[in-house]
């Protein structure tokens, strides 16, 4: 998806969202007012990067940023959010998955 416009990206990923609905229109969302597209590739900044608890940081900073913002719809996922899986392809995919439950629980 690299090669793709950050437009081209957005398209993209409303249509894998649709398409979990069941081609049904998400009414009860509100129209994407913004997005932003990460691309790793293209930040000089980043030049890879992992996810550790910081100096002085524990295992519940972790839990606190995993358990978002509910009463604002705000639901974070990423491998840093799962503390048993930290740094691992797997604690992403479990983490979008909690994150998930956690909107459709939500809504």
């Amino acid at each position: 998806m690299e090669h793709l416009s950050d437009e081209q990206v957005f398209e993209d990923a409303l249509k894998v969202f649709k398409a979990s609905m069941d081609g049904k229109e998400p009414t009860m969302l509100p129209k994407v007012a913004a997005y932003r597209v990460a691309n790793w590739s293209k930040d000089r900044l980043s030049q890879g990067s992992w996810s550790y608890v910081a100096t002085g940081g524990t295992i519940r900073d972790i839990q606190r940023i995993a358990s978002g913002l509910p009463e604002r719809h705000i639901f974070f996922a990423g491998e840093y959010t799962i503390a048993a899986e930290l740094g691992t392809v797997h604690g992403a995919y479990m983490s979008g998955l909690r994150a998930a439950d956690q909107a459709m629980d939500a809504v």
